[in-house]
Formats: C-alpha cells, structure tokens, sequence
C-alpha cells in the first residue's frame, strides 16, 4: 500500500495519519507554531489524543519523541497533506 501511496500527489488528512499510525517509518514535515519547520525521515507515530488533535512521533535517527498537532503536518511521505 505505500508504494501506491506514494505515487499520489496529494492525500487527505484522515488517509494520511492512518497511513502514519500503521507502524512504519515516514518523511514528515510540518510547522512550529513560530512559523519554522519541523523535517524528519524515519519517523514513526507512537501515540495521539484523538480530542485534543495532537499526535506523539518518534525520530528514530535522534531518538527524539515530539507531540505535533495535527493541524500543523502538511506533507507525509513526499505527498501535501490537505484539509
């Protein structure tokens, strides 16, 4: 199903965040809520709180764990991600 995925130019964003929470590793770029941008590969979504739209990420080359809104993710594996 990623391979397919990914020849889209675009996906909504319920596909897309089903498409993060199936375990694997993903590209992800959103923004801060300053206005700069968040970019990570081998990325993985670890959890959400799905009433309060913020979703938790792994960077596992950093081995970072972020929470990013929901709002703020615009491109997930090379495809915008639209509303």
């Amino acid at each position: 199903i990623k391979q397919t995925m990914q020849n889209l130019p675009a996906i909504h964003r319920l596909d897309a965040f089903r498409f993060l929470e199936d375990g694997g590793k993903h590209t992800l770029r959103a923004w801060k809520k300053n206005g700069t941008e968040i970019f990570g590969e081998d990325v993985k979504c670890v959890g959400r709180h799905i009433r309060g739209g913020v979703r938790r990420y792994l960077f596992t080359r950093s081995g970072a764990l972020r929470a990013i809104r929901d709002c703020l993710v615009y491109e997930v594996d090379g495809m915008e991600v639209y509303w």
